[in-house]
C-alpha cells in the first residue's frame, strides 16, 4: 500500500526516499528547445495558432508573473499525446464522478511537481468526470482564481466514449462531462479540423467518421435504434479474408505497428491475434516476466489435476465411492473414538499411538475430500448434461411454437381468401335485360357477352361507369344552376337589406301622421317584440286577450311590463328545464355562500329560502286593464312561476267614481 495515498513519506519512518519518477526533471533544455523548433515548422495554420499565439504566451505571461488574457485552452480535433493519466497523476479514486477528491496532500513529491509546473497538458479530458480544480487551488495556496492560476490545455474531442457512470442513463453520462464543469465558461476553444494523421485520398473517409461521432448519419428506418450504415466501399466483400484485407499476404514489423482491426470486446481481439501471429511470415517469440511463467505453471499444474481428477469422476463407478464414503466415515468415527479411549489413559505410549491415529484420520479425511471433489464433478457433469438436454427440449419447443404458430398464420390466410369478396360485388347493376336495351351495341356487344359469363360482367361495369359519368356531368350542372340561383338570391337578399333603412325613415316621417290619425304602430311594435320573451303561457294569454281587444273591446288595455334583458337570456336557452335546473344551482350556489357567511341557519329561514326557489317568477308579466265607462276598472297582472310551471294572476281596482247602492253589485 503507498504511503502517499495517506500522505505520508518515506522519511516519517526513518527510511530513505526511493527514486521515483527522476526522469520528468532530467533532461537537456537545448535538444528540446532544438525539438520545439523542428516540430513547429511542421505545423499548421490551425495548430500553430492555438500554440504559439495561445499557449505559449499564455505560459511566458505566467512565468513572468503577469496575468495572461486566458489561462485554459481546449481543443477539439482528434489525436493523442501519451504520457501519465489523470488518475495517475492527481490520484483520482476508481470509481470517479464529480464529487470526488484528489489524494494528494500539499506536502506530497506530487503536488511539489505540479506546484513547479508551467502548463499542464490533460489529454482525453472528456473522458474524465471531474477536474482538478480545488487541487490546484490548495497547492498553488491561490484560492481566488480558478485552477489555481495554472495555464491547462485540454485535448481530444468529444466524439469519442464519454465518462463512464455506473448504472447511469443519457442524462446522468452527459452532466457528468467536461462540458458541465465550472471551468467551461472560462475555456478558450479551438477547432483543429485538418487531420494530419489521415491519408491523402480519404477525405470520405473522415468525413463519414465525423459524421458517425457528430451523429449526422442518415438513419434508416429499416435498422433498429443504434445501428448505422456503413458505405459500401468500406465493407469487406464476403468472399475476401479481413486480415488479408489489412495487413496483406506478408507480415513485417513495419506492417504490424501501422494497421490494426479494432474489435470492442477482448475476447475477439484475442482470436484476431491468434489468427494473425499464426500466418507465416516471420518467427514468433513470445516474452513472459517470471511472475506470469510461475503463473501459468501453477495454473498448468492445476488444470492438470483437474483434467485427471475429472476424468476419474467418469470411469469410478458411484456405488463403490458412496460404500467408500461409508467406510471412510466409519473408520474416523473409530479413530476418534480410540484417541478419546488412548486420552484417558494418560500413558508415554499413548501419545505415539495419539500421533499413528492422527495421520491416519487425516489421510481419511483427504479421501472425504477427494470423493468430495469426485462427486462435484459428477454433479457438474450431470448437470450440464441436464441443461444441453433441456436447451434442446426448449429449441424444440421453440420451432413447435414457430410451427404452430405458421399454422395459425396459413389458416387465417386461407379464411380470408375464402370470404374475400370484390367491391364490384357490392354496386347494383341495372338488369341483363335493361343493359341489353339501353347500352350501345359497341359496348354490350351480345355475340360475346351472351356466351361469356366474365365479358358480361365487365360490360355491364363498364355501362355502370358511363352513366354514373352522365350522372356526374349532370350533377355539375345542376350544382352550377344551383350556385347560380344561390347568388340570384344573395342579391335580391342584399337588395331588401337595403330597403330596410328606407323603410325605417318612411316610419320616421310618417310618426305625425300615426299620431293624428291614432295608430301608435312603433308602440305596438315594440310591445309585440317585448311578448315573443314571453313564456308558452303567457303568450298565448297576450296574443289572445289583445286578438280580444282589437275586435271587441276598445276600452280594454293589454300590456307587458318587466326586465327585458333578463327575459331574452331566458328566451335564448334551450329549453325551459334547463333554465329551471339552473337557477336551482344557482341557487344552491347563493345558498352555499350564505352558509359559509353564516354557518347555522334557523329552520324558519330554510324554509324561507325553499320558499324563494319554489316561487321564483318569470322576469316579464302580462298586465290586463278593463276600464268601464264611468271610469272605473280593474287590473290583472298574470305571473309565470317557471319552477312550478303555474300562472298566477293579481287583480287590482281601480275607482275613481264612488260606487253606492246597487251599482256596486
Amino acid at each position: 500500500m503507498r504511503l502517499s495515498a495517506f500522505g505520508k513519506l518515506c522519511g516519517d519512518f526513518s527510511q530513505p526516499e526511493p527514486r521515483v519518477e527522476a526522469n520528468l526533471r532530467t533532461y537537456d533544455a537545448q535538444t528540446e528547445a532544438d525539438n520545439v523548433r523542428r516540430e513547429i515548422e511542421t505545423l499548421n495554420d490551425e495548430q500553430r495558432a492555438l500554440f504559439a499565439d495561445s499557449a505559449v504566451k499564455a505560459v511566458r505571461s505566467h512565468d513572468e508573473g503577469e496575468e495572461p488574457r486566458a489561462k485554459a485552452f481546449f481543443v477539439n480535433g482528434p489525436g493523442g499525446s501519451g504520457g501519465k493519466t489523470s488518475h495517475s497523476l492527481f490520484r483520482f479514486p476508481i470509481p470517479l464522478d464529480r464529487d470526488s477528491v484528489c489524494n494528494i496532500t500539499v506536502e506530497s513529491p506530487e503536488a511539489q511537481k505540479l506546484k513547479e509546473c508551467s502548463i499542464i497538458v490533460w489529454d482525453e479530458a472528456p473522458m474524465a468526470p471531474c477536474d482538478a480544480d480545488r487541487l490546484l487551488r490548495d497547492i498553488t495556496g491561490n484560492y481566488r482564481v480558478n485552477i489555481g492560476d495554472k495555464v491547462l490545455l485540454f485535448g481530444d474531442d468529444f466524439r469519442k466514449v464519454l465518462p463512464v457512470v455506473r448504472r447511469g442513463g443519457r442524462a446522468k453520462t452527459v452532466l457528468q462531462c467536461l462540458k458541465y464543469s465550472p471551468l467551461w465558461n472560462q475555456i478558450r476553444k479551438f477547432n483543429l479540423n485538418l487531420d494530419m494523421r489521415a491519408d491523402k485520398g480519404q477525405d470520405f473517409f473522415k468525413r463519414w467518421l465525423l459524421q458517425v461521432g457528430e451523429g449526422r448519419t442518415p438513419i434508416l428506418w429499416i435498422l433498429p435504434e443504434g445501428y448505422l450504415e456503413i458505405p459500401q466501399q468500406r465493407v469487406v466483400p464476403p468472399d475476401v479474408d479481413l486480415c488479408t484485407d489489412v495487413f496483406g499476404d506478408y507480415l513485417n514489423e513495419q506492417i504490424l505497428s501501422s494497421r490494426a482491426v479494432p474489435y470492442p470486446r477482448k475476447e475477439e481481439v484475442n482470436v484476431i491475434n491468434d489468427y494473425i501471429i499464426k500466418r507465416p511470415g516471420g518467427d514468433v517469440r513470445s516474452f513472459l516476466s517470471t511472475v506470469v511463467l510461475e503463473r501459468q505453471q501453477k495454473d498448468e499444474i492445476m488444470n492438470t489435476v483437474i483434467d485427471y481428477e475429472e476424468a476419474e469422476a467418469g470411469s469410478r463407478d458411484p456405488e463403490k465411492d458412496k460404500e467408500l464414503f461409508r467406510k471412510a466415515c466409519d473408520d474416523i468415527r473409530t479413530m476418534m473414538d480410540e484417541i478419546t479411549e488412548l486420552k484417558t489413559k494418560r500413558s508415554e505410549d499413548s501419545k505415539g499411538e495419539i500421533i499413528d491415529r492422527r495421520i491416519k484420520a487425516s489421510l481419511l479425511f483427504v479421501v472425504l475430500k477427494k470423493l468430495n471433489r469426485l462427486e462435484k464433478f459428477r454433479t457438474k457433469t450431470s448437470r450440464d448434461t441436464m441443461n444441453r438436454v433441456k436447451q434442446q427440449v426448449d429449441s424444440y419447443h421453440l420451432q413447435l411454437q414457430n410451427l404452430l404458430y405458421e399454422i395459425e398464420h396459413l389458416k387465417k390466410e386461407v379464411t380470408k381468401c375464402l370470404q374475400f369478396k370484390s367491391k364490384d360485388e357490392e354496386i347494383e347493376l341495372v338488369t341483363v335485360e335493361e343493359f341489353y336495351k339501353e347500352a350501345p351495341a359497341t359496348l354490350s356487344r351480345p355475340e360475346v357477352t351472351q356466351t361469356n359469363p366474365h365479358q358480361l360482367k365487365l360490360a355491364r361495369l363498364e355501362w355502370e361507369l358511363e352513366q354514373r359519368k352522365q350522372l356526374s356531368a349532370l350533377c355539375s350542372k345542376l350544382q352550377t344552376a344551383k350556385e347560380m340561383v344561390g347568388k340570384e338570391i344573395q342579391t335580391k337578399k342584399e337588395r331588401l337589406d337595403n330597403l330596410t333603412p328606407r323603410l325605417k325613415s318612411i316610419l320616421e316621417v310618417t310618426k305625425p301622421l300615426q299620431e293624428y290619425l291614432g295608430l301608435p304602430l312603433d308602440k305596438i311594435r315594440k310591445q309585440h317584440q317585448v311578448a315573443y320573451l314571453l313564456p308558452k303561457p303567457l303568450y298565448v294569454l297576450y296574443v289572445q286577450a289583445d286578438a280580444y281587444r282589437e275586435a271587441c273591446d276598445t276600452l280594454m288595455l293589454v300590456s307587458v311590463s318587466g326586465d327585458e334583458e333578463e327575459a331574452r337570456l331566458l328566451k335564448n336557452t334551450k329549453n325551459e328545464e334547463k333554465i329551471v335546473e339552473e337557477s336551482d344551482s344557482d341557487q344552491e350556489d347563493n345558498s352555499e355562500r350564505d352558509k359559509r357567511h353564516h354557518r347555522k341557519l334557523s329552520r324558519s329561514d330554510r324554509l324561507e329560502e325553499r320558499k324563494k326557489r319554489l316561487l321564483l317568477r318569470h322576469p316579464l308579466t302580462v298586465h290586463i286593464t278593463i276600464k268601464l265607462k264611468d271610469g272605473n276598472g280593474v287590473q290583472l297582472s298574470f305571473h309565470y312561476l317557471m319552477n312550478l310551471h303555474v300562472v298566477t294572476v293579481k287583480t287590482r281596482l281601480n275607482l275613481e267614481n264612488t260606487v253606492h247602492g246597487s251599482s256596486a253589485l
